[in-house]
Parts: C-alpha cells; structure tokens; sequence
C-alpha cells in the first residue's frame, strides 16, 4: 500500500468516524427536543409571527 493510498484510507475512516458522531449529536437532540423551548430569539419577529395588534387599522 502506498501513501497516497493509505492517506485515502485514513481519510475515509474519519469521514465514517464524523458521520457517525453526527448521527449521535442528532439522536442526542432529539431526544432532548432540539433545544427549541429554551432559545430565546433575537431581532424582530419574522412578519407571520407578528401579533394582530401591530397591523395598522383600516
């Protein structure tokens, strides 16, 4: 086996190695809801989130 050869090899076994701790950090979120009851968001809200009050009256 050759370096470039032995090179591809490691490198596909990182990338199998990242994948699989990707699809555990998912799993993981998942199971914890994604984390999206304890965000608090910044900036104005997007226009479909906006309260009925704020619309000018016709």
């Amino acid at each position: 086996m050759n370096a470039l050869a032995q090179a591809a090899e490691l490198q596909q076994q990182a990338i199998d190695l990242l994948l699989n701790e990707r699809e555990m950090i998912d799993q993981r979120l998942a199971q914890l809801g994604n984390g999206e009851l304890h965000i608090k968001r910044r900036g104005r809200p997007k226009k479909s989130e906006a309260p009925e009050q704020e619309k000018a009256p016709e």
